[in-house]
């Protein structure tokens, strides 16, 4: 069966297949630094195992920026429903890790994560612990960015994980205009890329609307196209 994704908003995104949910980079602040906050529904959706997040299984986060996690959230939810989380610093409650390709990969029900180990993007971030995430269900590969670096070099480590064929790509604003960005989809060829990393329209008090629009406006047109997801919404396979 494959996976269906839910776009919230910044970079959250819910994988559900079957009787699994995980959500990704969902559970966060924002509005202080040019994002948005997670919308209090999600928040009490996910207290309280219900509405969209009825079979949530997991929360996993690429980084800890404020944008992608907030701690005090994460532990309520934790009280409520001891579901693991995970963080490029450590494993909360339960679940396990095991190496694959020198790459950690956690199973949660019927979904698998390859946590790839990437710097973050920008020099005064270089040092904040990053990972992206490759999803695998049911043979069908999807690939989320998160803020990280992108290059050649971490595409060579996905397609060593699932052979390319890579169905969904997300990845962010910077990383459509690096050129290092754009080698890394030249090489990784994803049938899709999907264009997230925004706020509420209203949140925006850093522009990142226009950087996300200029980053449209120049990316090459002898690439694949890519697609601005809406927020708050499924995407369609």
């Amino acid at each position: 069966m494959e996976a269906n994704i839910f776009h919230t908003v910044n970079s959250g995104l819910y994988v559900l297949c079957g009787d699994t949910g995980v959500l990704i980079d969902g559970i966060h602040k924002g509005y202080r630094v040019g994002f948005s906050d997670c919308p209090e529904e999600i928040i009490n959706q996910c207290l309280n195992r219900r509405g969209l997040f009825e079979k949530l299984k997991g929360l996993l986060f690429t980084h800890c920026h404020p944008d992608h996690y907030d701690e005090s959230y994460v532990k309520q939810i934790i009280a409520c429903s001891s579901v693991p989380v995970y963080t490029p610093e450590k494993l909360i409650l339960g679940g396990n890790t095991a190496s694959e390709a020198g790459t950690e990969v956690l199973k949660i029900g019927s979904l698998q994560f390859y946590l790839i180990r990437t710097q973050h993007d920008g020099e005064q971030f270089k040092n904040v612990p990053h990972v992206s995430i490759l999803v695998h269900s049911d043979g069908v590969y999807y690939f989320i960015a998160g803020d990280a670096d992108l290059n050649e070099s971490c595409a060579a480590v996905v397609k060593s994980i699932c052979g390319g064929g890579i169905k969904l790509s997300f990845v962010n604003p910077y990383q459509l205009l690096s050129e290092s960005g754009r080698s890394f989809l030249r090489s990784l060829n994803p049938e899709r890329i999907l264009l997230y990393h925004d706020s509420f329209k209203d949140d925006d008090l850093f522009e990142a609307k226009r950087i996300k629009n200029y980053a449209l406006a120049h990316y090459p047109e002898d690439m694949t196209a890519v697609e601005a997801i809406a927020h708050m919404s499924w995407i369609l396979n």
